[in-house]
């Protein structure tokens, strides 16, 4: 045994106590180190690991700690700090719930101690480790302690007990064992337990602690670059450096957010305060308008005055000029009534003339009837002649025509409903060609958009599923999208569409999908039939068979590379496997056929449907090609538009002829109103008149002297005659001329007294003219017409025009109130996106209005943000940016390099450890770790974009805004790029994945390399365990503070190695003592007692566990000297 091995530097267990913990029962277990390294050993499930569980419970921290580490996965989760203060040792059936009930040796009201002392002979110093658990209630409670001197759980059971007092839950007596030993308490708080001894035992960080927990469990190593990693190198804070650039970052990050949001506000203002112009200018010219509007009645009066005075002073001339002549022509005119007077009297003393006279009289009465008659047969033909009647030329013939008047108007009433009927028809038939138009130009429209052939019915049906069900349409597939007739077969594609028509119209449901479809189909009206089927995905083709081409599946191409391709293709070989055949024999043979003609045939049962023709309608639902079908459509759009026209023609042609008849019942109703043959009859009267008119014309021709009386008198009535119609014609003209001047009066009258209203009031007469003058600029040859009727015209002329102008105003105005409202309204409330972008500043706006009246309110806010604001925030931007993150970037990118020059240094100072070490001899190597830059996308990208974020000299002189937006956005890309993932952040901010790590197998002679090692997965298992202890041995030396040369006092040397060496050879056992030896290290070695010979050479006290009956155990000791005395009884124990 090496006597270097037991040399006292650093710290190392002196004793190691236990009291109620796991099978170790009711009594204070102590074992015995003497600061030596030891064995401890035992037979199976005596409690060898329980005594190792409490020394890692005694320095490890929980989250690190890893119980019955020598065990399987499963008695690992056996054991925790409850079982072990509970004594737990077995299973029991309960007999009352018929399941497993863990046996224990203590109750809830136990309490458990452990307690460590560990020296340091050099610095003649000890420090006891004290740990106490006890139960409140269900959860278990810790109280930690140190104390700086060797101190046992019998001196504190003493102690108390002096002062009347025993160790229990109430604490009081913490106080005394404080007063007595020093001992410091840190309550519940273990990190504050660790952190002091780990301070005082030297260990260089907490990786210390889990590499202690780790060697207990000692296996072959894994991955070397990950074990180098893990346990030879410390973190290096990155994470917490980021984290203070993250807070600094969100400064920045939020001072940019305000920038941009007010520059958001300020971009959207800005439309705001421009249509306020354009609005405002609109408003200016309206207010013009109208006052020119408002001005036109006293222009129109004043101007209408003047032309109205000279028309009055024209009109009356005229009138004294007619009258003048009328008084002439009524002189006249009574000159010769003395004349016609004087013939009268002459001619009235003559019986002939008197006679002739009544003659004339009766002639001119019969002419008056004669053509009241006439009249009333013009009528009365143009009647008959619409009912095809003949005119009747007697009393019998008329009567005749009375007698067909009735079963004309049956005759007409017939065809009259006749009519109806075929008018009720054609709208019924133009209805349903309206309704096939709408319904395939939608299908055209429809088509337009996809390549499917499935009805546009079915496809608004999917449409409303999937939104219902939160998904993409093209996740429910209809059957036929997937399935199509192959070019080749194309003689089959009429039978397949009819066989397959129903199923393609069947919607496809992925088993994700399956729950909520069921779920809201079930609980939905959907207005309509649908039929879905639950399918797999991911199917295999494997055992399916290939079927012939004369299948309906051969026929088929199924549409490739879809999530439902196997599914289909399994489903229409399993359904669908009719064989093609127009061959009779072949079809009747068959237990399932289909014939081109669309003939099916499944088993007994057999179905043809012609009702549809495939080629001509939209029911073709197969394929992802819908060229074909929108040709077929088209060509049946073109048709049913043809029978539509016809339709309509038809339609009017038959609404012509119900008029005709309706006007032909009319015609028949009003000719029965003629009752009287004699209300037609002219020829009587004519007959009448020839007959006084000869018997007049005899009389005359007896009388000549009579006759020159008569030409005279007739002479002087025509003469008469002509002077009253002039008089009348004077008459008529000077009363309109009489009119005109009143009327004249009138408007002189009117125009004055608007004129004098409107004048009245100096100011407003001022401001009168002006207006006036602008619209004689505004029109300078419309407002000065030359007579009323030109006043008038010009008047509504311009009157039109600028009330035209005034209204285009108005709308303009109202078009730019409703963009002011929307675009008021905009910025009031933001949209859900300017608000995800920018967060929402309603509030900012709450007091504003939505009108053109709060315009001056977003002016002023404008100005506020564009004066005051922006700059503000830019200057603060700018100060966050110079004097905060650009100083945080470069400490970062620091502190980055500083984290690799200590993986550099702290890989040189493991070489130091490893170069102590003897690796192989004769002749002798060692080993040397060796670091290369990691080839990982994740690390390149960060090391980029870090570099990108990092201000260069010339930005640091200059305040370029460009370059500031452009340093702003790099940063802002490192940064979101590590929040977005928290395993990539934490795998680049961890400076150790930046490198990869080997170990080189060096001659000491001359430094030459013997053995690359990178990939252990190449080493035998001895190699790789050789490999472990060196690494492992290095790695403790580097974490515990052990330095060969150069031995720090305040190390830690204590290691545990629990059945390390159980599957190990012996030579490299043999190797692992050496090295731990190598390294001063204090071990205590778990192992059975069959494997104590590799280990028995660098003990020096052996610890043994035994059961006893009570399911308890205790620990015996014995020096190694005892141990070799007694080995044979030991061994046939074994055996035993």
């Amino acid at each position: 045994m090496s006597n270097d091995l037991f040399s006292s530097d650093g710290y190392r267990l002196d004793i190691f106590q236990l009291y109620n913990w796991g099978v170790f029962n009711e009594s204070i277990f102590t074992l015995d180190c003497k600061k030596e390294s030891s064995l401890l050993t035992g037979t199976n499930g005596s409690g060898k690991t329980t005594i190792v569980d409490a020394i890692i419970s005694l320095l490890v921290p929980y989250q690190n700690r890893s119980y019955n580490q020598s065990s399987g996965t499963d008695k690992k989760r056996d054991r925790t700090e409850e079982t072990y203060v509970l004594g737990a040792y077995g299973n029991k059936q309960d007999e009352d719930s018929a399941s497993a009930k863990k046996q224990t040796l203590r109750n809830r009201d136990t309490i458990s101690i452990l307690n460590g002392c560990f020296t340091n002979d050099s610095l003649q110093t000890t420090y006891s480790l004290l740990q106490i658990r006890y139960f409140s209630g269900d959860i278990l409670q810790h109280l930690y302690a140190i104390t700086k001197q060797r101190l046992t759980i019998e001196q504190i059971n003493e102690t108390l007990a002096n002062h009347e007092m025993a160790l229990d839950r109430n604490g009081k007596w913490k106080r005394i064992i404080t007063d007595t030993f020093g001992t410091i308490f840190y309550g519940d708080n273990f990190k504050l337990y660790k952190n002091t001894f780990s301070q005082l035992f030297g260990f260089r960080s907490d990786k210390a602690l889990r590499l202690f927990s780790q060697t207990v469990g000692l296996k072959v190593l894994g991955d070397l670059a990950d074990f180098i990693r893990a346990n030879m190198l410390e973190e290096s804070g990155a994470d917490t450096q980021f984290e203070k650039l993250q807070s600094n970052y969100t400064k920045l990050i939020n001072s940019y957010n305000i920038i941009q949001k007010t520059k958001k506000q300020i971009e959207l203002l800005e439309p705001i305060l421009e249509l306020g112009e354009k609005r405002k200018a609109e408003l200016t010219e309206r207010t013009r308008l109208q006052n020119l509007v408002q001005v036109i009645p006293a222009w129109y009066s004043s101007t209408a005055v003047n032309l109205l005075e000279e028309q009055q002073k024209e009109l009356q001339n005229n009138k004294e000029e007619t009258e003048e002549h009328q008084k002439n022509e009524v002189s006249k005119r009574e000159t010769l009534e003395k004349e016609i007077t004087s013939l009268e009297i002459a001619l009235n003393k003559d019986d002939e003339y008197q006679h002739i006279n009544k003659l004339n009289n009766d002639i001119e009465n019969l002419t008056k009837d004669k053509a009241r008659i006439q009249s009333n047969r013009d009528l009365y033909k143009n009647k008959i002649d619409i009912v095809s009647l003949p005119l009747p030329q007697s009393e019998a013939g008329f009567f005749q025509n009375k007698k067909k008047i009735d079963s004309l108007v049956n005759k007409e009433n017939d065809s009259k409903q006749n009519l109806e009927a075929k008018k009720f028809e054609i709208k019924t038939s133009q209805n349903e060609l309206y309704e096939q138009k709408n319904s395939i130009t939608k299908e055209l429209a429809s088509l337009g958009n996809r390549n499917s052939n499935i009805p546009l019915a079915n496809i608004e049906l999917r449409s409303t599923l999937s939104k219902a069900v939160h998904c993409e349409e093209n996740e429910l597939p209809f059957a036929g999208e997937l399935l199509c007739v192959a070019e080749s077969e194309q003689q089959w594609n009429y039978g397949i569409e009819k066989l397959l028509h129903n199923f393609a119209l069947d919607i496809l449901v992925p088993e994700k999908l399956y729950k909520k479809v069921t779920e809201y189909v079930k609980n939905n009206n959907l207005h309509g039939r649908i039929v879905y089927l639950k399918t797999e995905e991911n199917l295999s083709l494997e055992n399916l068979k290939s079927l012939p081409v004369k299948s309906v599946p051969g026929k088929l191409l199924i549409k490739q590379n879809h999530i439902l391709t196997t599914w289909i293709t399994q489903y229409v070989n399993d359904n669908f496997n009719y064989l093609c055949t127009d061959d009779v024999t072949e079809f009747t043979k068959a237990e399932r056929a289909l014939s081109s003609s669309g003939l099916i045939k499944n088993k007994i049962r057999h179905e043809k449907d012609d009702r549809k023709n495939i080629q001509n309608s939209f029911v073709q639902v197969l394929g992802w090609d819908n060229t074909q079908k929108r040709k077929n459509l088209s060509s049946q759009l073109d048709e049913v538009e043809n029978q539509l026209k016809q339709n309509i023609s038809s339609l009017e042609k038959t609404e012509l002829q119900y008029c005709e008849s309706e006007n032909r019942i009319r015609t028949l109703e009003n000719i029965t109103e003629y009752n009287s043959w004699s209300e037609i009859d002219t020829e009587s009267c004519a007959k009448q008149i020839d007959k006084l008119q000869h018997e007049v014309k005899l009389l005359e021709s007896k009388a000549t002297g009579l006759r020159d009386l008569q030409k005279q008198l007739d002479d002087k009535k025509i003469e008469k005659s002509n002077v009253n119609e002039q008089i009348s014609k004077i008459n008529e003209v000077l009363g309109v001329v009489k009119s005109k001047l009143e009327e004249i009066e009138n408007k002189l009258q009117s125009n004055k007294s608007t004129l004098e209203t409107l004048l009245k009031d100096d100011l407003i007469s001022k401001n009168i003219e002006i207006e006036l003058e602008n619209l004689h600029k505004e029109y300078i040859r419309l407002s000065e017409p030359k007579t009323i009727s030109e006043l008038e015209a010009n008047k509504e002329r311009i009157s039109g025009e600028l009330n035209s102008k005034a209204n285009g105003c108005s709308q303009r105005m109202n078009g730019f109130d409703t963009q002011l409202i929307q675009k008021m309204n905009e910025i009031k409330s933001p949209s859900p996106t300017l608000r995800s972008h920018y967060g929402d500043w309603s509030s900012e706006f709450n007091n504003f209005g939505n009108t053109f009246d709060s315009l001056n309110d977003y002016i002023d806010f404008y100005n506020r943000l564009k004066k005051d604001d922006l700059p503000r925030y830019s200057k603060q931007f700018q100060e966050y940016l110079h004097d905060t993150m650009k100083n945080d970037i470069v400490d970062f990118n620091q502190f980055i390099q500083d984290a690799k020059q200590e993986i550099q240094e702290a890989i040189s100072n493991l070489n130091s450890s490893l170069k102590s070490i003897t690796y192989s001899t004769n002749p002798d190597t060692f080993l040397q770790l060796e670091y290369k830059d990691r080839n990982d996308i994740r690390i390149k990208d960060f090391k980029t974009m870090l570099r990108n974020a990092i201000p260069d000299s010339l930005y640091l002189s200059q305040h370029d805004e460009e370059k500031e937006e452009q340093l702003f956005n790099q940063i802002k890309i490192l940064i979101d790029k590590l929040q977005s993932n928290d395993y990539d952040k934490k795998f680049v901010l961890d400076i150790r994945n930046w490198f990869d790590f080997a170990a080189k197998e060096l001659y000491r002679t001359d430094g030459t390399q013997k053995k690359y090692y990178e990939n252990t997965a190449s080493l035998s298992g001895g190699e790789k365990a050789k490999l472990t202890y060196t690494i492992l041995a290095s790695s403790i030396a580097y974490q515990f503070g052990i330095q060969k040369e150069n031995s720090s006092t305040a190390s830690f040397r204590f290691v545990l190695i629990d059945e390390a060496f159980s599957k190990s050879d012996s030579f490299n056992s043999e190797y692992a003592m050496k090295l731990f030896d190598q390294l001063d290290l204090q071990l205590m070695v778990i192992t059975p007692l069959d494997k104590i010979n590799i280990v028995e050479k660098y003990i020096s006290t052996v610890h043994i566990t035994e059961s006893t009956k009570e399911n308890s155990s205790i620990i015996l000791h014995m020096s190694i000297e005892d141990y070799e005395k007694h080995k044979k009884d030991f061994n046939s124990e074994v055996e035993q």
